[in-house]
This record gives C-alpha cells, sequence and structure tokens, in this order.
C-alpha cells in the first residue's frame, strides 16, 4: 500500500513539474487564430482584431512581436474584451505599461475597450486600487482614439457599413465563484440600449457565461473573454477549469452561435494568481467578416 502511494505521489509531482515548466513556455508566446464569419448586416468586409486577458503580461520584447503581427493584419478596429489589467495594490507600474501598449495598438486602428471582472473590482475599490485606476486610465482618456466603454455605445462606419459597438459593464456580482446572478436581456438593454436595427452590433461582453442572454438580445457579434480557455486544454474534453472555479465550463473557447449572434471567446493573453497554461498558446483573434 505504501508503495502504491509514493507512486501516486511520485506521478502527481511529475505532473505538477509538467504543468509549471509548460506553462513558462506557453506563456512566452503568442499565435494568431483566424476566423471568418458571414453577416447579412455588412455591406462590405470587416476585419477586427480582438484581444483579452492581457493581465499585464508584458514580455520580453516589450510584446513588440505581437504588435507587429497585429499592424500586419491591418485591422479597421480593435477590440479589448476585458481584464487587460490584474486588479492587486501591487501593479502599478505594470498597469502604465499596459496603457502604452493600447496607446501602441491605438496607432494601429481605432481601440474599443470593454472592461472585464479586475478593470471593475479596480473601478469600485475604495482602497489604493482608485487611485491606481486613475493613473491607468488617464492615459488612455487623454488619447482620442481610445475608447472605453462602460455601459456605453459607440456608432462608427466601416467600409460602407453602419457599425454598433457597446461595451457591458457588469458589476463584481456577476463573476462570483459559487453564485450565479441573474441577468436578463432587459438587464442587457437597461445598460446599453436595444441593438440598432440599420447596424452590425458588436457587444464586448467579458463573461461568456450569459452567452443565451446575449444571443437573446440579439448582437451579431459577441466578443468575450474571463475563461482563459479553461487554463489546461484536453482533446475532446476541452477546458479543464474556468476562474469561476467550473470544471469544464460550457464556455471555454473557440466560436459559440444560437440564432443570428456568434459569440467569440478567446482564451486570452496572459495569466494572473495560478499562472498556468497547458495546450492553451495565449492568442490574438483576427475577424474577418464578409457579406452573406
Amino acid at each position: 500500500m505504501l508503495k502504491v502511494i509514493s507512486f501516486i505521489c511520485i506521478i502527481l509531482l511529475l505532473a505538477m513539474i509538467f504543468v509549471a515548466i509548460e506553462s513558462v513556455i506557453e506563456c512566452s508566446k503568442i499565435k494568431i487564430t483566424k476566423y471568418t464569419l458571414k453577416s447579412s448586416h455588412v455591406n462590405d468586409k470587416l476585419k477586427l482584431v480582438m484581444m483579452a486577458d492581457l493581465h499585464n503580461c508584458n514580455r520580453r520584447d516589450d510584446n513588440k512581436k505581437m504588435l507587429d503581427a497585429i499592424r500586419n493584419e491591418a485591422p479597421d478596429v480593435i477590440i479589448l474584451a476585458g481584464d487587460m489589467i490584474v486588479s492587486h495594490s501591487d501593479q502599478g507600474e505594470d498597469n502604465k505599461k499596459t496603457a502604452g501598449f493600447i496607446e501602441k495598438l491605438s496607432s494601429i486602428a481605432p481601440v474599443y475597450y470593454g472592461v472585464g471582472n479586475h478593470e471593475k473590482r479596480a473601478i469600485i475599490s475604495e482602497k489604493k486600487l482608485v487611485s491606481l485606476w486613475k493613473e491607468y486610465i488617464s492615459v488612455l482618456n487623454n488619447n482620442e482614439n481610445i475608447h472605453l466603454l462602460q455601459n456605453q455605445k459607440e456608432r462608427i462606419v466601416l467600409n460602407d457599413t453602419p457599425v454598433s459597438i457597446s461595451g457591458l459593464d457588469l458589476h463584481i456580482d456577476y463573476y462570483k465563484r459559487f453564485v450565479e446572478k441573474k441577468l436578463t436581456r432587459e438587464d442587457v438593454v437597461s445598460f446599453v440600449g436595444e441593438c440598432d436595427k440599420d447596424s452590425f452590433n458588436i457587444l464586448i461582453a467579458h463573461n461568456p457565461d450569459y452567452f443565451n442572454v446575449y444571443a437573446e438580445y440579439g448582437a451579431q457579434l459577441i466578443c468575450s473573454g474571463h475563461n482563459h480557455g479553461g487554463l489546461m486544454r484536453l482533446p475532446i474534453l476541452g477546458g479543464v477549469i474556468s476562474p469561476r472555479l467550473r470544471l469544464f465550463p460550457k464556455y471555454d473557447y473557440g466560436i459559440y452561435t444560437k440564432n443570428n449572434s456568434n459569440m467569440v471567446l478567446t482564451g486570452g493573453l496572459g495569466a494572473h494568481s495560478m499562472k498556468i497554461r497547458v495546450n492553451n498558446i495565449p492568442e490574438v483573434v483576427v475577424l474577418d467578416i464578409a457579406k452573406e
């Protein structure tokens, strides 16, 4: 019996070592994931770059490789689907680096930024995080090519297509780990207003767990993150665990379709606290949207 226990312990230890080493290797990498979607709401081709969950990860090259890859794609707009920062009091300098990174993105294309739970926690905090958030946001607010959408909507025209971009800013209660707060279509409408009937509607919604509600709301494209691809990805089974500590989450990675809505759920760009990534290389998503 002792030998069996010892054998199991050795296997677990080796597995932990593998996960730790593989996570370091994968977190240093970057990949471009491309999807093509079709919609009757566009008049000509649109190209979007989408990112989420950077979590202040600043690679050795100062994210230059990532910036060059995005620049080569020549997107019409760049969508940030939340959690670009980390809401810890010791992250002030790293937050500033992320703000500088977003400024560089804005020199490539207009940036539309929806908040995630880390931005939200910083916004509502009564401690040091508030001052750190103010420092961070002051950089972004001084750039007219960066649009932070906190339950706000902006209407633009891209390649002869009216586009409506909404940033859903959910209260931190919607991210609790063991209790799921109910969200309804009416709630979404109260936050960002109805979809524009004559536009291609993009909803930036960090938390993907409410996809059914987003689809009922009616946006043609939903941009989400938060679940980090499930941290570790297994063949067939997919992502193992979400930040809400749900095993094999329903929405972990990829494209989900319901009615006329497509949710693009990225595995994200970084990690925080438990920096685990296995079979889950950080990604930048490129979306080509053509007329149906």
